[in-house]
């Protein structure tokens, strides 16, 4: 059921308490009271950037009111304000007389753009937490890095992505608080809509291609620990350009 009494409510797998263990979408305040259009925009975003076998929204694929809303057992109202939220941020299109597509953020025109994006924003963001990071900030930055690490040896490709963007995100939200994350995060998580593709191949095939953007996040976390923030800024470009250079977009 959709309804009850005219109220919309989730289905049990909607519930947000444990999908996004690792990876907080929510990029507003933390207090603020979670809508129901605030769930089913998690939900979509999960199913783009992190998901599972299944793979039900695919990159380029067409995205309806009525697939999401039957899906998650609600009514249109909630996905038509997610879907309108997730328009706004760049993650769907609409053509005239055709629907709505998540856009194909592999094509190079796209991806090279949320990789010009990334790479100024980190850049800035890593320069300025250098200069003033605390030690409970630099904890937070050694857990992340080690479950990036561990996740790598343990041939967890899910938990290895979401440690990755967690630690990025974390380092955006640290330098610049919740308005800078909240600007930065959709184009990031593009990044790893994108980046998805090759780095699942990498990590069945050969993992090793992986310990490099993996040794610098601890690199990184060591240049942060070292309040050296001109090497953090420096090291972080190299480390977003590898991934595009593995990507073939890099300028």
């Amino acid at each position: 059921m959709a309804e009850n009494n005219g109220k919309d409510h989730p289905a049990n797998n909607l519930s947000m308490s444990g999908i996004l263990d690792s990876v907080h979408f929510s990029v507003s305040n933390p207090r603020r009271i979670t809508s129901l259009s605030d769930e089913v925009y998690e939900h979509i975003l999960k199913e783009i950037v992190f998901p599972d076998d299944q793979d039900r929204l695919k990159i380029g694929g067409k995205i309806t009111e009525s697939m999401i809303a039957k899906d998650l057992q609600v009514s249109n109202g909630p996905v038509r304000d997610a879907i309108s939220r997730l328009r706004r941020e760049g993650w769907i299109i609409t053509l005239h007389n055709r629907g709505s597509y998540i856009v194909d953020f592999t094509l190079p025109e796209n991806s090279r753009e949320i990789y010009r994006f990334r790479l100024s924003v980190e850049a800035g963001a890593f320069y300025t937490l250098a200069k003033n990071i605390n030690d409970t900030q630099l904890k937070v930055l050694e857990n992340l890095t080690i479950e990036t690490k561990t996740s790598l040896e343990r041939a967890d490709f899910m938990a290895y992505r979401k440690a990755d963007a967690q630690f990025h995100l974390t380092v955006i939200e640290m330098a610049g608080g919740h308005s800078l994350r909240e600007l930065a995060a959709p184009k990031l998580l593009q990044w790893f809509a994108v980046s998805r593709f090759i780095l699942k191949d990498m990590f069945n095939d050969d993992r090793s291609i992986l310990s490099k953007p993996s040794s610098s996040h601890r690199d990184l976390y060591q240049l942060l620990a070292d309040r050296n923030s001109t090497d953090a800024a420096e090291l972080v470009s190299h480390h977003c350009s590898y991934v595009a250079g593995l990507l073939g977009i890099e300028d």
